[in-house]
């Protein structure tokens, strides 16, 4: 009986144990999956964390490093007026940024959210410092076509070519500027400051000074530089039929003045002639390619026309643009790679500013306005003729030949003038298509206020 009683006692104490064990089973489950969520939980805040140190530590280094050269006033305008940014993906996450300016603590707040997910973010602020760094007052822009020509290096004059009015070279360099034949600058001779007139100026062993240069010899009175304006971003316009002019006279086109509009071709042939209502105030025509083989462009109404070619320009045989028309009226931007050839009788009434192309008028090619250029070379030769109000190409070689002849006042890296070439030196600057105290720096230019920033405390 007692042997029994012992039986079932053991088999009460398994179930028991075995009761226990299936607790303790179930709650080391439960521990163990939640402490693996914990985990992935934190690797999650973590790799969030570090999102949003990284968003952080980007806009704080372009803060610091100030690449854009950003006066005291202008980095605080775009601080002051950025939004928050739109999200920005790294790795599996993502992060967007918000930037404050603390007025009372003159510093910087660099608010960064990092995201994993959509239920994990952390944001992070980070400091920054700000001291002021004070320049110089910048001297006064020098006049920009104050003289027939300047260039930034040589000059060289020969057989017969003329300048009519001052001219002036930033160099000092031995032989800066060349004069043989019976090459003239009637006017007064500017050389780099400092610099040697006997060194610079370099002429025949038998001749004088005065037997090149009526006027004075002369340093100028401080360095000069001049710089390209800043080009312009063409503009997204509606897009309209290629037009291929040709034929009868019936097949002359107006293009109506009903919106901006973007060809993606225009080739005008045949004497036709394509005329261009501009209204009376301000029109944009964007053509990837404008080819005037032979025939007109006029402009009608007294509104401004800005003419955008991306790809090719030309002009061949008697073709014309807004022949008899105002200079001011056009600026064509050209920004193709090929160079811009006006030859033949071919006019162009207005201004033409090429970002990068060369610029060669030969023949009896004229150009009245202004030509711009961020090319190396403007060419002009036999007997092409320009009447303009300057041409600015501060990084072109400028070479006249022939019978080539030019009214107006260059701003050039070099000049030469062959045979019976002649500069003569026309003030008129009212219908320069840009502003023009952008585009010189006189003296020693001084320095703006600048802003410096130092990292602080993360928060």
């Amino acid at each position: 009986m007692l042997l029994k009683n012992q039986k079932g006692s053991a088999m009460i104490v398994a179930l028991i144990v075995m009761l226990v064990s299936s607790l303790l089973g179930s709650a080391m489950y439960q521990y163990s999956t939640a402490s693996t969520m914990h985990v992935a939980k934190d690797e999650k805040h973590m790799q969030a964390y570090y999102l949003a140190r990284s968003g952080a530590d980007a806009v704080a280094e372009y803060i610091i490093k100030n690449p854009d050269q950003l006066t005291a006033q202008q980095m605080i305008d775009f601080l002051s007026g950025a939004p928050e940014s739109s999200e920005a993906n790294l790795g599996n996450g993502r992060f967007k940024v918000k930037v404050s300016r603390d007025d009372i603590n003159n510093s910087i707040n660099i608010i960064s959210t990092g995201y994993i997910d959509n239920d994990t973010q952390v944001p992070v602020t980070l400091t920054l410092s700000e001291t002021l760094i004070a320049g110089t007052p910048p001297t006064d822009s020098t006049p920009v076509f104050d003289m027939a020509t300047f260039t930034s290096g040589d000059i060289r004059l020969s057989g017969g070519a003329r300048i009519v009015g001052e001219a002036g070279t930033g160099s000092i360099a031995p032989s800066s500027v060349r004069m043989d034949g019976g090459a003239k600058i009637e006017g007064d001779l500017y050389i780099g400051e400092d610099g040697d007139p006997e060194n610079v100026l370099d002429i025949p062993n038998w001749a004088s000074p005065s037997d090149f240069v009526t006027g004075n010899i002369e340093p100028i009175g401080s360095a000069r530089s001049y710089v390209l304006p800043p080009y312009p971003e063409f503009p997204d316009l509606q897009i309209r039929e290629s037009l291929d002019l040709k034929g009868g006279p019936s097949n002359d086109e107006t293009i109506a003045n009903d919106g901006d509009c973007y060809f993606e071709e225009i080739t005008i042939s045949s004497g036709r002639t394509l005329t261009i209502d501009v209204g009376s105030t301000e029109r944009n025509i964007r053509v990837g390619t404008l080819d005037v083989k032979q025939g007109d462009i006029i402009i009608e109404g007294t509104g401004k026309f800005n003419l955008y070619v991306d790809d090719t320009f030309s002009m061949g045989g008697s073709s014309k643009i807004n022949a008899g028309g105002n200079t001011s009226q056009i600026t064509m931007y050209y920004n193709g790679n090929d160079e811009i050839n006006l030859s033949g009788s071919t006019e162009f009434i207005g201004s033409v500013y090429a970002n990068t192309a060369n610029i060669d008028l030969a023949g009896s090619g004229q150009v009245k306005g202004n030509i711009i250029t961020g090319g190396t070379s403007v060419k002009m030769s036999g007997g092409s003729s320009a009447i303009v109000r300057g041409i600015f190409a501060p990084n072109a070689q400028v070479n006249f030949s022939g019978g080539a002849t030019f009214k107006g006042a260059i701003i050039a890296a070099g000049l030469e003038g062959v045979g019976g070439a002649v500069i003569d030196y026309e003030p008129l600057i009212e219908d320069f298509p840009l502003p023009i105290e952008d585009l010189s720096e006189g003296g020693s230019p001084g320095t703006p206020d600048t802003v410096a920033y130092e990292r602080q405390l993360w928060q």
